[in-house]
């Protein structure tokens, strides 16, 4: 059975997660199994799971302190404000629904299921939990549905540990008015006060830490001194007390600072390396070596109030300095945001016109999920590590892909290919999928965008030596086929091409044997079969692309499941009318 402790707060940003999180490791030090957890959080700073969902970040710090996988069972309520008072409620890593104050309190019972369910979870695999507050515990307007400090308190009826911070001044009436203001029932388990943040000697605190204790019958635990400690930030109350390094440093990052900033503590790692300025809308912008737009809770309201106050003029204006967009200001970046509704308002605006990409907020769908890339970027921030595996997470929500139209260096838009009279585009190449590293996730924007633009996709698929040597063709070709056309619907995937391709037989000389040919195309119609249906794969055509020459056509020809022939080099012969012959021979126009 877990034991429990209790840690709660005067006020936000006492120290509580720190505190936690440092008790977390000392238990794990100790030899015991250790699970932080927070039943309710208000944070936009967020840690995608394992499993895909979406949790506080302190929570995940937390976990790792106490040598565990962070898990939806420690943090099983998000919010995360979207202004107006409105939030974005994520249950158990799932977004719900965006409510407002008073929507979110009315339908507050249901969440304390959530609560206990979490807890519950937690208990067969931990022997400590600890548990953290949120804000101040003695809100008294708030006990009737606080579920992060009373309510969990009161079920567990565990010890609570109460956390002042001196540093914000008025600790000893913050702490003796939270114990005196703390429901009857529950100042029994109150078991010990601790002050944090102290900068000087703790000395001279001694007599008010007796006399405190003479008022609440409380001990106070100890004093924690102020540590400027490399932990990520829970929310942006912490943005007020960041100060930019002393000018004249190596490198100067200004970072804007946007009314709904997220998870701007991604960020924090340069603030040890270089001079981070977090810049308001309002403020001059300079000239800084390097400007960071970081991620929103709200991609239109952030754009409209920096287009009030200049800032995009600003950015735009500067010459030769690399601009970063994270999520939210990787959308700015782009041509255009169309919004319908799910984000913020229904109607379409441009924006900063950097980037050849539209963004659509077409449902109300977030995409929570850690990744592992290869870094093929260059310019001064990427070079460096080019080449290198980095670890992540993506959290974001919208569709952002290439733009329809628009005249822009190195690439070339649906609209321009239609203007000059092309038909059909080849998606998914595997010298595209290698070279320029593009993903399915890629394949399947690509896809979209050329299908709403009207033409037809002949989406490429297939499998290297080495995938093939280790009996992974078949698996490599469903996976392919799954992720690239996800979310389409069947009326589109009637118009697309399948060309299978194996990569070993792609300029190569070699050429796939009739059986394998077969095997690899009978797949993806079994695949598409199971996806949209027989009818629906029936109409697909399926095509054979690798190393095709007029003596092996016939042969490929001959399979019920190979309908034709993705021609490369061959096609620039003479020899490739036999061809265009041999393939009507076997499916006649």
């Amino acid at each position: 059975m877990s034991r429990f402790l209790v840690v709660l707060g005067t006020t936000s940003h006492s120290g509580k997660s720190t505190l936690v999180a440092a008790i977390c490791r000392l238990l794990s030090d100790r030899g015991l199994k250790v699970a932080p957890f927070k039943s309710q959080n208000m944070s936009l700073n967020s840690w995608v799971t394992r499993s895909g969902g979406e949790m506080g970040i302190a929570q995940a710090v937390q976990a790792w302190a106490a040598r565990v996988e962070p898990t939806e069972n420690m943090n099983p309520i998000l919010l995360k404000p979207k202004g107006d008072r409105t939030s974005q409620v994520i249950v158990m890593g799932q977004p719900v629904a965006d409510k407002s104050a008073a929507e979110y309190y009315r339908d507050i019972e249901p969440l304390k299921d959530v609560v206990d369910r979490a807890i519950e979870e937690l208990e067969k695999e931990y022997d400590y939990i600890i548990v953290e507050g949120a804000g101040g515990a003695s809100e008294i307007n708030l006990f009737d549905r606080d579920i992060a400090n009373i309510y969990v308190a009161r079920h567990l009826q565990a010890p609570i540990i109460l956390v002042g911070d001196i540093e914000r001044g008025g600790v000893f009436a913050s702490l003796f008015g939270s114990v005196e203001l703390f429901p009857p029932d529950l100042q029994p388990l109150v078991r010990g006060l601790v002050i944090n943040k102290f900068r000087g000697d703790p000395g001279i605190l001694g007599s008010g830490m007796a006399r405190l204790t003479e008022l609440t019958g409380v001990p106070v635990l100890g004093v924690l001194p102020y540590l400027d400690l490399a932990l990520p930030s829970e929310d942006s109350v912490s943005l007020g007390d960041k100060k930019s390094g002393p000018a004249g440093e190596s490198l100067d990052i200004a970072v804007i600072r946007l009314p709904r900033i997220s998870n701007f503590t991604d960020f924090e790692p340069l603030e040890r390396l270089a001079r981070v300025r977090y810049v308001g809308l309002s403020e001059n912008l300079g000239h800084p070596d390097a400007v960071i737009i970081p991620g929103t809770k709200n991609t239109v309201s952030d754009l409209r109030e920096m287009q009030e106050n200049g800032m995009d003029r600003q950015i735009k204006s500067l010459e030769s300095t690399p601009i970063l967009g994270i999520c939210g200001g990787y959308q700015l970046l782009g041509r255009g945001i169309i919004d319908c509704g799910n984000e913020d308002t229904v109607g379409s605006m441009p924006v900063f016109g950097m980037l050849g990409a539209t963004t659509r907020f077409d449902l109300y769908e977030k995409k929570t999920v850690q990744v592992e890339k290869t870094v093929t970027g260059g310019g001064p921030i990427l070079e460096p590590i080019r080449g290198q595996k980095v670890k992540g997470y993506e959290i974001h929500m919208g569709l952002t892909s290439p733009a329809e139209e628009g005249a822009f260096t190195g690439e070339i838009s649906p609209r321009m290919l239609v203007a000059s009279g092309v038909r059909y585009v080849i998606v998914g190449h595997s010298e595209r999928r290698a070279i320029f590293k593009e993903t399915n996730d890629f394949i399947n924007t690509k896809l979209k965008s050329l299908l709403a633009s009207g033409l037809k996709p002949i989406f490429c698929v297939g499998e290297t030596l080495s995938q093939r040597e280790s009996g992974e063709t078949l698996s490599v070709l469903d996976n392919q086929v799954t992720e690239g056309l996800k979310g389409l619907p069947a009326p589109d995937v009637e118009k697309i091409a399948i060309a299978y391709e194996p990569v070993w037989a792609i300029g190569t000389g070699k050429v796939a044997l009739p059986w394998q040919a077969q095997e690899a195309c009978s797949r993806i119609r079994e695949k598409l079969s199971d996806l949209y249906g027989a009818e629906v794969a029936s109409k697909v055509s399926i095509l054979y692309g690798g190393s095709i020459k007029p003596e092996n056509f016939a042969s490929l020809m001959a399979r019920p499941d190979v309908d034709g022939g993705l021609v490369g080099g061959a096609s620039l012969q003479e020899s490739f009318a036999d061809l265009v012959k041999t393939a009507l021979t076997f499916r006649p126009i």
